[in-house]
């Protein structure tokens, strides 16, 4: 009878209690945990209702077009740049700072192609994916890492909500959360458009990251993609946010 070497044994050891730590890490929680989890997240995603101080950022987008339909013979339409204001009032103001970076000689309003004002305020506020309204439905999916950071997986759908253009909307993706508090660190959004909705298809996705603002490190949206459908013309607007501050009525700032 052979004796392994004790190295080779120790290796052989090592290896295996490698890979079988490495399925106990990707085993998904247990039922009860998995549901604590989703409360977590459809708690923390709302965290900010009444408790941001009004505030300015800066949006840089850059926006693409394609009218092949097919999405992939995307072209450059142009770049904002932005002042961004929200408040906890449901208010978003924009005032266009600048296009393909020269001075800007119309308003945000004008400024045509796809556009999505109100995107800020509903990535910073989700009640359309995690209010008791829409009361989302989750699915567990995998574990992830962003930034270093083990995040909770799961798919969502969300039952259709009143929204301002006054269709009831739906609402299905994917969410990555912190599981410790529920912080949700991504959103990849898809609508489930009604009859009558005036594109064919219509999502986005949001990352979160650390602000600072007013004294206090927060997690706000810090980049995202949205994209539009409609016949055969495609949109993706790419949008970055940085400069968050406190806006109070002493800015200089205006907006229309």
């Amino acid at each position: 009878m052979k004796l392994i070497p004790r190295l080779l044994l120790a290796t052989i050891i090592s290896g295996l209690a490698a890979q079988l730590w490495g399925q106990v890490a990707d085993a998904p929680p247990g039922a009860a945990e998995q549901k604590t989890i989703t409360e977590r997240i459809k708690r923390t995603a709302l965290r900010f209702r009444g408790q941001l101080p009004d505030f300015i950022c800066t949006e840089i987008e850059t926006r693409w077009q394609d009218g092949s339909s097919a999405g992939t013979k995307l072209k450059k339409r142009d770049s904002l740049e932005m002042l961004v204001y929200f408040t906890q009032g449901g208010r978003t103001g924009i005032k266009l700072l600048k296009v393909d970076g020269k001075p800007a000689r119309k308003d945000y309003e004008k400024a045509g192609g796809a556009m999505d004002p109100e995107f800020l305020h509903g990535a910073i506020l989700p009640t359309h994916l995690f209010s008791p309204k829409a009361d989302p439905q989750f699915e567990w999916k995998r574990w992830d890492t962003i930034d270093g950071r083990r995040v909770a997986v799961f798919s969502f759908r969300a039952q259709p909500v009143i929204q301002a253009q006054g269709f009831a909307i739906a609402f299905h993706g994917l969410v990555y959360a912190d599981p410790a508090d529920g912080m949700p660190m991504r959103l990849e959004m898809e609508v489930d458009a009604p009859p009558g909705y005036p594109f064919d298809a219509t999502g986005w996705d949001v990352d979160y990251g650390a602000v600072a603002l007013s004294g206090r490190e927060l997690i706000l949206p810090v980049k995202a993609v949205t994209h539009f459908r409609r016949g055969k013309s495609v949109w993706r607007n790419e949008m970055q946010f940085t400069g968050y501050r406190k806006y109070d009525a002493d800015s200089t700032v205006t907006f229309e």
